[in-house]
C-alpha cells in the first residue's frame, strides 16, 4: 500500500484527444472571431465598475440606494465580466447561460 497520498496519484497524465478537445484551437478561434465583442464587453464592465462608484457617491446613501446600486448593479457588472471570461476561453454555451441570467436580472 502506498505510504502517502502523493504516491497514489497518477504520475503520467493523459492528454486529451485533439480531434475531440483542442483547447488551444478553441481559444485561438475565440480570439479570432470574438475580439471586437470581447473588447466591447470589457469596456462595458470597466465603465460599469466606475459607474457604480459615481452613482453611490452621488446618492443620499439610503437603504434603497445601497441595495440597487451597490448590490444589484455590482452583480450585473460581475455577471457581464463572467460572460467575457467564458467567451474568451471559448465556452460559448456557458456564456449564453450567464448572459441570459444577467439580462433577466437587469431587465426585470
Amino acid at each position: 500500500m502506498p505510504a502517502t497520498f502523493g504516491d497514489m496519484l497518477i504520475k503520467l497524465r493523459e492528454q486529451s484527444h485533439p480531434a475531440i478537445l483542442d483547447r488551444d484551437a478553441v481559444i485561438a478561434d475565440a480570439e479570432k472571431h470574438l475580439t471586437p465583442w470581447l473588447d466591447l464587453i470589457r469596456d462595458l464592465v470597466n465603465y460599469g465598475t466606475n459607474l457604480i462608484v459615481r452613482c453611490v457617491n452621488s446618492t443620499e446613501r439610503k437603504t434603497k440606494d445601497k441595495v440597487i446600486l451597490a448590490i444589484l448593479l455590482r452583480q450585473a457588472v460581475a455577471m457581464l465580466d463572467g460572460v467575457e471570461v467564458l467567451l474568451s476561453k471559448g465556452s460559448t454555451h456557458a456564456a449564453n447561460l450567464q448572459m441570459r441570467v444577467c439580462l433577466k436580472r437587469t431587465c426585470t
